[in-house]
């Protein structure tokens, strides 16, 4: 023993010789100093522990034990592995040599226990380390700091039991772990931050049951830094109900090629954050995997620092609930699901980078909700064919039909072959859009608060039965009334919906535009008008506009709808003929 009682200091240097023992003690109940280093002249020091062998460090709370490898290799075939930080303070510096722990590498066993191992090395020193399993962060607190050598074990989990809290800092060096965990059991906290080096695994789970946080950041004068899972090989992120995990793609490239994708918040709750570099996933992203799970995908950069996301494909919201946030970058995917199963919840908010998708479906499916919001004048959507929201597939349950939400404002920009705005589904837009849109649900004019959208649509409108346009007069003064411009045909059908602003007011005789078409074609099959101070509305159709015109109201029914204070009511008229404007 080597600083055996509280208060005693002990310090023992080994540089050559025979050193034999059953159990060997750094800092029992004191403060222990073991240095094994090599004599200028002398062989190389081996140590060998072997069936009930052991070595501890920092035994009793309280105490403070070192173990210095200098020079020299520790063959440790002990059957207790090695406890560093038991229940007191534990270190051990590895900076040359080869050390063997068949079993178990256990920094910070205990709770109130703390433990370091400093792995360093270069290409004149060299250092290995090779475990059966690693443990940082037991039920107490654990430390590994890699700047150098290698370091290849079976299983090496970051944060093992609930209470723990363990740190991986891997600054330069090699590490190969079959099996990576970070966060573990449940109440566990595990973090890992890789700057350099490389690092390979079977399986990276971040947030198994616990709480597991990895960052990714390439250091400044370090090679290129990127991971890379094919194959079999996966990473997950919030893997159990109640876990937790983050992965921090901050500067560095990921090579995803693994047959299973990304899958972030499985059951539990995962956060990808990706803010520099490009990321390749293969197959399928999914945020929010199981029912009860939470998935979110941020991905942010400018034009001086990029990002860039490809996938096969995007799901965001499985069975439970995803959210993706981009303020920058570029996300280019085949297909873009927002809520893809029953129960699932997903939403897309694109506020600045571009989005470039073949096909994109919001809340298509039976018992879903999915929204996307593209908004201001850095955000660009590329779509392809564009589905919003589903249809009923069962006449007694129709709020069972998917529902889904496309907002674009704020002079955000959207390109699209189409946009199919099914039963269940909305579209509110303002600004500028290309594409042809066929609205089957309901499309608004105007996605903001403001009063007095502009919509200008370079493509065509087909509006069906069933489908309802909405438009808002805002104040009855021109500027913050609502109009829809259609660079193409406009083919009407379904019903007009007008709302008005607070502030509305119009005597008899004043005329609105509300639609403009190359060609208007058809009529709307049901007008919802409301009733002011007497007065509503009458509609002209021409070639190429749909103007409303303020007129006496006809009596309004009893049964007529009222709303707000009772001094406005909906009135529903017939369809009315054009008439010469």
């Amino acid at each position: 023993m080597v600083g055996h009682q509280t208060g005693s200091y002990g310090r023992y240097d080994w540089t050559g010789g025979l050193l034999d023992f059953d159990g060997l003690v750094v800092g029992a109940g004191g403060t222990g100093v073991f240095v094994m280093d090599k004599a200028p002249d002398g062989y190389y020091p081996a140590l060998e522990l072997n069936g009930s062998r052991r070595l501890v460090v920092g035994r009793d709370a309280g105490s403070h034990g070192t173990f210095e490898q200098h020079q020299g290799d520790v063959d440790n075939w002990s059957d207790s592995g090695l406890q560093v930080g038991v229940a007191g303070q534990g270190v051990y510096r590895h900076s040359y040599g080869a050390h063997w722990i068949t079993e178990t590498l256990t920094l910070g066993v205990q709770t109130g226990g703390r433990g370091e191992y400093i792995l360093s090395g270069s290409d004149t020193g060299w250092s290995d380390l090779h475990t059966g399993e690693t443990v940082v962060g037991g039920a107490g607190q654990g430390m590994f700091s890699q700047s150098g050598g290698h370091h290849s074990t079976d299983r090496l989990l970051v944060g093992s039991e609930a209470g723990s809290n363990g740190a991986y800092h891997h600054q330069n060096g090699d590490v190969l772990a079959w099996e990576l965990m970070v966060g573990h059991q449940a109440g566990s906290y595990g973090r890992y931050e890789w700057n350099s080096g490389w690092l390979d695994f079977d399986e990276l789970v971040i947030g198994a049951a616990g709480t597991g946080v990895f960052v990714m950041d390439q250091s400044s004068d370090s090679y290129d830094l990127v991971l890379q899972l094919t194959g079999s090989r996966r990473l997950v992120l919030g893997r159990d109900a109640g876990s937790h995990g983050t992965f921090e793609q901050r500067r560095g490239d990921v090579d995803n090629w693994s047959d299973s994708g990304l899958q972030v918040g499985v059951a539990g709750q995962g956060v990808y954050r990706h803010s520099q570099g490009e990321h390749q996933i293969s197959e399928t992203l999914t945020l929010g995997v199981m029912a009860g799970s939470r998935g979110e995908y941020i991905l942010s950069g400018s034009f001086s620092v990029w990002s860039v996301l490809h996938t096969q494909n995007t799901v965001v919201g499985g069975a439970g609930q995803g959210r993706f946030t981009q303020s920058g970058g570029q996300h280019a995917t085949n297909q873009l699901t927002i809520a893809a199963s029953d129960g699932g919840r997903g939403e897309y908010r694109l506020t600045g980078g571009s989005l470039d998708t073949l096909t994109t479906r919001i809340g298509v499916h039976q018992d879903t909700v999915g929204l996307m919001d593209i908004s201001g004048r850095d955000a660009a959507f590329v779509g392809g064919d564009v589905q919003v929201g589903g249809d009923i597939l069962d006449e007694a349950h129709p709020e069972q039909a998917g529902r889904g939400e496309l907002i674009v404002r704020n002079n955000a920009y959207l390109y699209a072959n189409q946009v199919d705005i099914r039963t269940g589904g909305t579209f509110r837009a303002e600004g500028l859009i290309e594409a042809d849109i066929f609205n089957h649900g309901n499309m608004y004019v105007g996605a903001s608060t403001d009063t007095g959208a502009m919509l200008d649509v370079y493509g065509n409108l087909h509006q069906d039965t069933g489908g309802r346009l909405h438009l808002e007069l805002g104040t009855g003064q021109g500027d913050f009334d609502d109009l829809l411009n259609v660079y193409g045909s406009a083919g009407l059908g379904g019903d007009l919906v007008i709302t008005l602003g607070e502030a509305f007011s119009a005597d008899e005789g004043m005329t609105f535009d509300i639609l403009y078409a190359s060609a208007v074609i058809g009529e709307f099959d049901s007008l919802f008008f409301p009733v002011f101070d007497g007065k509503t509305f009458d509609i002209f159709y021409g070639d190429g506009w749909v103007d409303l015109t303020v007129v006496s109201a006809v009596p309004v029914p009893a049964a007529v709808w009222l709303f707000g204070s009772g001094l406005l009511g909906l009135f529903m008229a017939g369809r009315r003929r054009p008439a010469v404007h």
